[in-house]
């Protein structure tokens, strides 16, 4: 079946697309090609009133290697030598952005369009991004190996929602410095 065709093909190229875009050092014109086969790929899709094809059991597998990866944060966290309120509060938070990591899940196992899954990560993102901030301030290598896990995993589900991840990294690197 052509659609089908066109589903998978849809799908490969978009993942294909976004790593191009975040390689560094690609030249103007490999971007401008990308850039003109975007709009081919979003031109046919409407011909052929096809949204965007997500794979949906590889996201749900990559959400919830996030959710453990923050399971494995708070149980870091709450076992770290120097408790107190800071501590208290990180657990607190950790939760929070976990909890919003399950909610993007349920989005997805729920079969909602590809715009409200992005929007209910990117509320994951800001709340993570606020969280990121504060652990770069907390000094344990546990926590740290964790945090690195979780930009890790972040930026499989971003991969997959199309979503750029130069934010993270930069985060990251801040976190190494």
């Amino acid at each position: 079946d052509v659609m089908v065709s066109f589903r998978q093909l849809d799908q490969a190229w978009r993942t294909l697309s976004h790593q191009l875009s975040q390689s560094p050092g690609l030249s103007r014109e490999a971007i401008a090609s990308v850039e003109r086969l975007d709009r081919i790929d979003r031109e046919v899709g409407k011909l052929f009133q096809v949204e965007p094809t997500l794979d949906r059991r590889e996201l749900l597998r990559q959400l919830a290697t996030l959710s453990n990866a923050f399971r494995n944060l708070i149980d870091e966290l709450l076992i770290a030598p120097t408790g107190g309120t800071k501590i208290a509060q990180l657990v607190t938070d950790s939760r929070k952005v976990q909890q919003q990591v399950q909610r993007v899940e349920q989005v997805v196992l729920e079969n909602y369009p590809y715009e409200q899954i992005v929007i209910e990560y990117s509320r994951f993102t800001r709340m993570w991004t606020t969280l990121l901030d504060q652990l770069r301030t907390y000094d344990d290598r546990y926590v740290e190996r964790q945090v690195r896990y979780l930009v890790d995993a972040n930026n499989s589900v971003k991969l997959l929602l199309w979503i750029d991840n130069k934010s993270d990294r930069a985060m990251l690197q801040q976190m190494a410095s």
